[in-house]
């Protein structure tokens, strides 16, 4: 009897043991992103939602009770951000909970009134606190903490394009449920912090596509889908882009920047850079601020309309998250 009350014990305690551990596990590795709130007045999720096939992510929604917007704001979050019940199971990140997703949607109201808002959350997370977009870029594998490093040259060939323009079209057709919402309208991407690479990325499928189907009326489905979508972009704003790599944060190809101009995709698009000293005078990558001048003479050489401003604040990450406030 003992003997049989004693084997109980030990199972039920090695069964808590697994328990505990496969939690901890999924909270240190870059495991999917689950945990939401409830949909509220103020936002709704879309969890899980297919863009490229084998590809998904989960869309965050927010529009104006009235259906006359002007048009959709697409925001890529950096690392720490997260939802508020999220954000206060780590001491990481609970300090920062005032740029958590709930409060960027109040952000972004004030900044895009009447457009509809979106949050593309990472598809990975590691630790719960750094965020990886794998749908959208290759990153570089690290066998001890994934920071999110994203694979230096691009991989133009990735399809991380073509993944968000359908996932953005399969969240468009959950909306029609409850607000008579279209695409056909000027779309703006704001990226802050890790979220700036996919901007990156972006531009360098643009080119990389603009490239291999050179001819304009390309029977290609994904290509008319995406030379469709990119045209309705009007503003890019990159708000003190980061990763931890040694190169790679600005994009300086002058081939694919030429697209910016000369491509007949994003001919009249507006780009907007922000930047304060956490995100371009970090000792452990000089490199930063020469890429951001090559950037952005770059881009003035080309006649593109850029404006760029830096902001004269100490190099805190407080003054990196308040960047999102004064956007």
């Amino acid at each position: 009897m003992l003997a049989s009350s004693y084997e109980s014990s030990f199972a039920l305690v090695a069964f808590i043991i697994l328990i505990l551990l496969l939690e901890i596990t999924l909270n240190q590795s870059g495991s999917t992103i689950t945990d939401a709130p409830e949909n509220d007045e103020e936002f709704r999720n879309f969890q899980d939602i297919e863009g490229l096939e084998g590809r998904r992510n989960s869309l965050v929604y927010s529009c104006p009770v009235s259906s006359q917007s002007y048009g959709h704001v697409v925001f890529f979050p950096g690392d720490i951000q997260d939802f508020e019940k999220n954000m206060k199971k780590y001491d990481l990140s609970v300090e920062w909970i005032n740029w958590s997703y709930e409060k960027m949607f109040r952000i972004l109201k004030k900044r895009f009134p009447n457009n509809c808002l979106w949050i593309v959350q990472p598809s990975k997370r590691n630790g719960g606190i750094f965020s990886l977009y794998p749908n959208f870029l290759p990153f570089a594998v690290n066998d001890d903490v994934d920071y999110g490093i994203p694979v230096i040259p691009h991989n133009a060939s990735h399809g991380g394009l073509t993944h968000f323009v359908k996932l953005l079209s399969s969240g468009q057709h959950q909306t029609m449920k409850f607000h008579n919402t279209t695409l056909n309208r000027p779309i703006i991407l704001v990226g802050f912090s890790k979220g700036c690479i996919v901007l990156n990325q972006f531009l360098h499928e643009v080119a990389y596509m603009s490239k291999k189907y050179s001819v304009a009326l390309s029977e290609d489905e994904d290509y008319k889908s995406v030379r469709k979508f990119v045209a309705k972009i009007s503003e890019l704003y990159w708000l003190d882009g980061g990763h931890s790599g040694t190169r790679g944060l600005w994009v300086v190809d002058s081939n694919v920047l030429a697209y910016l101009k000369d491509g007949i995709w994003m001919k009249n698009i507006k780009i907007y850079v922000q930047v304060t000293l956490w995100g371009i005078n970090d000792p452990m990558q000089p490199r930063y601020e020469e890429e951001l001048s090559q950037f952005g003479s770059q881009l003035r050489n080309l006649d593109v309309n850029y404006n760029e401003t830096r902001w004269n604040v100490s190099r805190t990450l407080e003054n990196h998250f308040k960047i999102l406030n004064s956007f």
